[in-house]
Order: C-alpha cells, then sequence, then structure tokens
C-alpha cells in the first residue's frame, strides 16, 4: 500500500490515506502506531501492585473515535484460593479496566483478559492526545505469591490498542 507504515506485527499495515480521506472518516483503523506489545518471558513473584514488564504502548488517541483496548496476560499463585486483580491503567495510574479473579488451585496457570472498548473524549474516558496505557497486576487476597507465565507461542502476554471506527 503507498503511504503505508509497519506497525508491531507483521499483520499490521496502517495507511495514512484513511486520516485524511473523507470517504473512510468512519472505517477502522486498526492496530494504533505504537499499540501493541507482547512478552513471552514470565513476571514474578509480587504482591503488591506491579506493572507488567514490557505491557505498556504509547498512542496518539483523536477525539471522537471509538477504541478498543485488549489485554491478555497468563498468572498463577503460590497456593490456592488467592483472588487476583488484573488492571488496564495509563501513565498517571488512573484505573480504566479491572477484573479480580480467584484461582483455586496452586501452580495452575489461568489466563486473565480485560477488553475496554470506549469513545475517545467521552465521560468516563481516555481524552484525545497522547496517552500510555499498561497493563499491572496484584494479589488483592491470600498470602501467595503471584506469577506470569510466558512461553514462545503458547503463553502470549499482550496489550492491544485498536481504533474500531466512529
Amino acid at each position: 500500500m503507498a503511504g503505508s507504515t509497519q506497525l508491531g506485527s507483521p499483520l499490521t499495515v496502517f495507511d495514512a490515506s484513511l486520516l485524511t480521506n473523507p470517504a473512510l472518516v468512519g472505517v477502522p483503523r486498526g492496530t494504533l502506531p505504537g499499540g501493541y506489545a507482547q512478552v513471552l518471558a514470565g513476571q514474578g513473584a509480587f504482591t503488591a501492585m506491579t506493572d507488567l514488564t514490557g505491557l505498556s504502548v504509547p498512542v496518539t488517541l483523536v477525539a471522537g473515535r471509538r477504541v478498543k483496548i485488549t489485554g491478555v496476560v497468563n498468572a498463577q499463585s503460590s497456593v490456592a484460593d488467592d483472588v487476583v486483580g488484573f488492571f488496564l491503567r495509563d501513565a498517571a495510574n488512573t484505573v480504566w479496566q479491572t477484573d479480580y479473579t480467584g484461582l483455586p488451585t496452586a501452580g495452575n496457570g489461568y489466563s486473565f483478559t480485560l477488553i475496554f472498548p470506549f469513545v475517545v473524549g467521552a465521560a468516563n474516558s481516555p481524552l484525545a492526545g497522547a496517552q500510555t496505557f499498561k497493563l499491572s497486576m496484584q494479589r488483592a487476597a491470600g498470602t501467595g505469591n503471584i506469577t506470569t507465565n510466558g512461553g514462545a507461542n503458547t503463553l502470549v502476554n499482550f496489550i492491544l490498542v485498536e481504533d474500531i471506527g466512529v
């Protein structure tokens, strides 16, 4: 595609003409530039609120656009019955989405997924302009240590920011 820029994934191409062509103004633009990060390695052990290494993305949001942020992390606890909090936050540590999940078994990995759709600049939504979004976790209840799991092609932890139209 003329004017295309390759982004973080080999399957993602952003065509700059989408920004200025009036006939295409409502078309979803896909992954925002800088809007994808993945980590194949695990991280841990932690109990307090911890930003997950490598799962932070800087993006520029345009007012009025619909955006969807997806975060996926695989994690486990060292003991049964811990509760883990999974958070989507911005650089100012504002929490935009959260999920609390009980882990019934020690040592078994669980997949955590957050999906946060919003209209840029709408009430209770991120504002237009430069933003950084990150994934964080903490042990919310229990006594165990939390670790994230990773592994090439099997346990990919990622954050993805997509423009899904107007």
